[in-house]
């Protein structure tokens, strides 16, 4: 008998999982072992996506970039005159370059 192939696993788990993300958390189990036909490492990774999904609060975690909502640092001018400026956590030191598109 030959390997399954993880193409086909990873559509099959994708499939189950978006089948089974709107119903009630404890109907998800019997849906997703009804769906799998005995398949336990299809059960399992399903189970996880699941558990991952229901613990994610939203897109972006908010504690990941704290700054982001809160502190909009201002733009430096371009050129010679942003030396010196501060930008976030960071001071223009030097001008690299100049140009471009």
């Amino acid at each position: 008998m030959s390997e399954p192939d993880p193409a086909d696993a990873f559509a099959r788990v994708t499939a189950i999982f978006h089948r089974v993300i709107d119903l009630a958390p404890d109907a998800r189990r019997a849906a997703v072992e009804a769906e799998a036909n005995g398949d336990g490492f299809v059960v399992a990774e399903v189970m996880a996506l699941l558990a991952a999904h229901d613990r994610a609060d939203g897109f972006i975690d908010p504690d990941a970039a704290p700054h982001t909502s809160t502190h909009r640092p201002s733009i430096p001018p371009a050129g010679r005159e942003a030396t010196g400026a501060q930008l976030g956590h960071y001071r223009v030191v030097r001008t690299l370059c100049e140009g471009g598109m």
